[in-house]
């Protein structure tokens, strides 16, 4: 009996699907971890960075970073590596709930920490002085909790209407009227008509001046936060437009693994753009690579100097017998009337 060649293909885009996950998504996953950590840690050690807005915005990315690949990606591996059998969602009615929030308020989050990014630098070129006064950690800080409160807010409909389906197997989304539009317009749509536009406005600044009125300070930052928008238009607006399209689908059996497979390599594209940042800000930034460099200095030399110190208190000091004595004289008297005490 010959195979039925549907299956087959059937089978081969699955298997393809579940390959690509398990490797590349275990690779993106753990450089992702361990890069927004390097970042976060870097940031932390550098006064100066961690007194500017932009590096403020620039830990609050990799904060949410962490969230998009601890949430989505996670979660999607798991699934992978265990067959499509076991979901992290299906733990409790409310686990599936708060899940669903948690994946999509992080992602909403990167994106709109990257246009916020874009804003800072788009001033920090046109308006070098007052930004001086205003580009601040505060004002980071200000930044960072009014986009976390936006993104929480908007992606509350799916806290409300995640729920388990009856066997509980899988966690589904009642699909609202207009939700998917409605999301596409806060994710990706307006955040990257955002980066765009204030990326544009820096590079024509940047031309019209030469990049001669820039420092070269400003200049290596510039080009390392504008590569990073870039590579996030690049990688986050494919799986964006391919969920809208597919909303009007082909239901065949080939059409929907064909269409599995692309949505595994278009996530993996995003995925992949969340784990680059520290990485884009190792390969454009000079500056960025020295802090860095400094940064494991002084864990070293801290590591060193507690190891030492501890020499220090484990060392075996020799016996002085006059150490609790003013002089010599006074410990043989001592000794003298232990010994007659004693006879």
């Amino acid at each position: 009996m010959t195979e039925n060649p549907t299956n087959t293909t059937a089978s081969l885009l699955t298997a393809g699907s579940d390959i690509l996950w398990m490797s590349c998504g275990t690779l993106v996953l753990l450089l992702g971890c361990v890069g927004h950590l390097l970042t976060m840690v870097t940031i932390l050690k550098s006064k100066h960075v961690r007194s500017q807005c932009y590096g403020v915005l620039m830990a609050g990315l990799s904060f949410a970073g962490l969230q998009t690949l601890l949430s989505g990606m996670l979660r999607l591996l798991v699934l992978a590596h265990t067959g499509w059998h076991t979901d992290l969602r299906t733990s409790s009615r409310s686990g599936c709930r708060v899940h669903t929030l948690w994946t999509h308020a992080a992602v909403c989050l990167d994106a709109w920490l990257q246009a916020s990014i874009a804003v800072d630098r788009m001033f920090a070129v046109y308006y070098k002085n007052r930004y001086h006064e205003k580009g601040t950690w505060q004002t980071g800080i200000k930044t960072f909790v009014i986009f976390f409160v936006l993104s929480m807010g908007v992606n509350a409909p799916t806290y409300f209407f995640a729920d388990l389906d009856s066997s509980r197997s899988s966690c589904t989304f009642i699909n609202i009227l207009g939700w998917h539009y409605a999301h596409f317009l806060v994710y990706p749509l307006v955040p990257s008509i955002t980066i765009i536009v204030s990326n544009a406005l820096v590079w024509r600044k940047a031309a019209r001046d030469k990049l001669l009125a820039l420092t070269s300070r400003v200049k290596s930052l510039t080009i390392m936060l504008v590569t990073m928008n870039l590579v996030f238009l690049i990688t986050s607006l494919p799986r964006a437009v391919l969920q809208i399209t597919s909303l009007k689908h082909d239901t065949t059996e080939n059409a929907n693994h064909q269409s599995n497979l692309l949505q595994s390599c278009l996530e993996i594209l995003l995925y992949t753009g969340t784990a680059s940042t520290f990485y884009i800000y190792c390969a454009t930034s000079r500056r960025f690579r020295a802090k860095l460099k400094s940064t494991f200095k002084c864990l070293s030399t801290a590591q060193q100097s507690s190891g030492l110190a501890g020499q220090r208190n484990n060392s075996v000091v020799p016996f002085d017998p006059y150490s609790d004595f003013n002089s010599a004289e006074e410990y043989y008297n001592y000794r003298k009337s232990s010994s007659d005490s004693k006879s």
